[in-house]
């Protein structure tokens, strides 16, 4: 699902629901691709039925000012969910990527990475909150969020949540942030790549697990060729 339009500055406000029948298995991939002088919202519902394998990709990589929501119900037993989403920021943009997911039922899993990158004077912004239900017993779900800024001004803002009515659970959230790490690139310029170069070798890297997370090669490909497209606006 792929977010566009005119270059003219002018909002979007888009919505999807998205029901998965017993036994299924679907990958959901949202990207925001507005323009530059855009304000683009999303929102996403997702309920599960049992026995589902499913997976959801957020990429904002596009307004100005953008806003994905996404909310998940797991309403049937045995059901996976895998959530993904990256935000890229730069000059003036402000991105947020919020997350609902609730475990409604025993044995179900589900594991949400989200990754941040923000350089000149980019807000990016992660909120994800994980709700385990009473009944919800034998629930296994782990929330990850990795930030990275490129530049003093930027800003990473993040807020995981648990909340858990179950006594029975295993369940986790973390979230880390920082900049490149300068002894990778020491390394990197030691072999006599270019600083550039060399940053952008291990922004790629950052990168990577979200991009693989699509098993569809020319998807994957095209999801790449959009981090490519960001990477190249710095230089």
């Amino acid at each position: 699902e792929t977010i566009s339009g005119s270059d003219a500055a002018h909002m979007g406000n888009a919505g999807s629901y998205v029901s998965v029948g017993e036994g299924a298995e679907i990958t959901h991939i949202l990207v925001d691709l507005s323009a530059r002088q855009a304000t683009h919202f999303a929102s996403v519902e997702y309920r599960l039925a049992a026995g589902v394998k499913f997976k959801s990709i957020v990429i904002n990589a596009g307004a100005n000012l953008a806003r994905a929501q996404i909310f998940a119900e797991f309403t049937g037993e045995n059901t996976h969910g895998d959530f993904f989403g990256l935000n890229l920021v730069d000059g003036e943009q402000h991105k947020d990527i919020t997350l609902d997911v609730t475990h409604g039922v025993p044995h179900t899993t589900s594991a949400e990475l989200y990754k941040q990158i923000a350089r000149g004077r980019g807000k990016a912004v992660f909120q994800g909150k994980i709700n385990v239900a009473r009944d919800a017993q034998k629930t296994y779900a782990k929330m990850m969020m990795q930030g990275l800024m490129l530049s003093d001004e930027a800003e990473i803002l993040t807020k995981p949540e648990l909340e858990i009515f179950a006594d029975d659970v295993v369940c986790g959230h973390g979230a880390t942030c920082g900049d490149l790490d300068e002894s990778w690139l020491f390394y990197l310029m030691s072999r006599g790549i270019p600083r550039a170069e060399a940053e952008t070798i291990l922004i790629r890297a950052f990168l990577e697990e979200i991009v693989e997370a699509v098993e569809e090669e020319h998807v994957a490909e095209a999801l790449g060729g959009i981090v490519e497209g960001w990477l190249a606006q710095a230089d």
